[in-house]
């Protein structure tokens, strides 16, 4: 088994394709009592009431994810995959370039150890996989 994420080992192609689009932090629907959905910018979630449910009373909260709430959830989520953030995606997608943009918190980083730039992606090392937390603090 191999570490694919913070938290999940997996033999290689057997990795969860549920999670792993959490992490890509790729949309997906809710369905269902309590469920919690990513469409078109908007985090949303439904009700956890099952009584309030078949009343018709689904959804409960949304929050239009804005462009800096957008590039955290990608720290956030990509961050926890061995994989890592590709920067050419993250360049297409907001500008930007990220090594410019945090250049000193990823700098720290990779001195530390924690962060390594590999090709056009930048991931966490398996020491970094397992100080996250301190990495996203200086990354958001």
């Amino acid at each position: 088994y191999e570490r694919y994420e913070v938290s999940n080992f997996a033999r290689p192609g057997y990795e969860s394709k549920h999670n792993l689009t959490y992490w890509r932090n790729k949309p997906y629907m809710a369905f269902g009592i309590g469920a919690h959905g990513y469409e078109e910018g908007v985090r949303y979630r439904m009700t956890s009431s099952i009584q309030n449910y078949f009343e018709g009373t689904r959804l409960v909260e949304e929050e239009k994810v804005g462009l800096e709430e957008e590039k955290n959830y990608m720290f956030i989520t990509n961050l926890r995959l061995k994989e890592g953030i590709d920067l050419i995606e993250y360049k297409t997608h907001f500008g930007s370039d990220l090594l410019s943009e945090k250049k000193e918190a990823i700098e720290k980083h990779i001195r530390f150890g924690n962060l390594k730039v590999e090709g056009n992606r930048l991931l966490p090392t398996d020491r970094g996989i397992l100080l996250l937390d301190s990495i996203l603090v200086d990354l958001i």
